[in-house]
């Protein structure tokens, strides 16, 4: 059912998913312009991007997290395996942000030696957070709602 309200937390998180993908969530100040994103640290030289870091776990841990939203948004005729799906992309989420403190405290930190600017791009994992969390605490109170109708019958 499209209409429920556990749906539209579900697709709201996978969108923004998808701009977290695109989005770089920060900023590095040096006399080179250094970003970070899903695909890793680049920096701008002669109006050249160039790589320094490639991000690709991160980049597949939000990829697969999309498809399990999005996966999990069909299922719903199978509510445990809906809960199983949106709890598994819940802890890539948390998983992707702990990935971003590793690249940016530990390759950043090693290679750059720059302050961080955070964006605001940055946000969006937490409010995925909520969102799946809240999307999981429907489907649960649907999955009691048929059992006590189960248990009338």
């Amino acid at each position: 059912m499209i209409q429920r309200t556990q749906t539209i937390y579900l697709l709201l998180s996978a969108i923004l998913s998808a701009i977290f993908i695109f989005a770089p969530f920060a900023y590095f100040e040096t006399d080179l312009h250094y970003f970070f994103d899903n695909f890793g640290i680049h920096y701008q030289e002669n109006s050249e991007t160039k790589t320094l870091i490639n991000a690709y776990p991160l980049l597949i841990l939000s990829i697969t997290e999309i498809v399990l939203i999005l996966t999990s948004i069909f299922f719903y005729k199978k509510r445990k395996l809906q809960i199983r799906f949106s709890s598994f992309a819940l802890l890539l989420e948390i998983g992707s942000y702990i990935l971003i403190a590793y690249y940016v405290y530990y390759y950043a930190d090693a290679n750059i030696s720059a302050l961080v600017n955070w964006q605001i791009s940055i946000v969006i994992p937490m409010v995925n957070t909520v969102l799946i969390y809240l999307a999981i605490r429907g489907i649960l109170k649907d999955e009691a709602l048929i059992r006590s109708l189960d248990r009338i019958r």
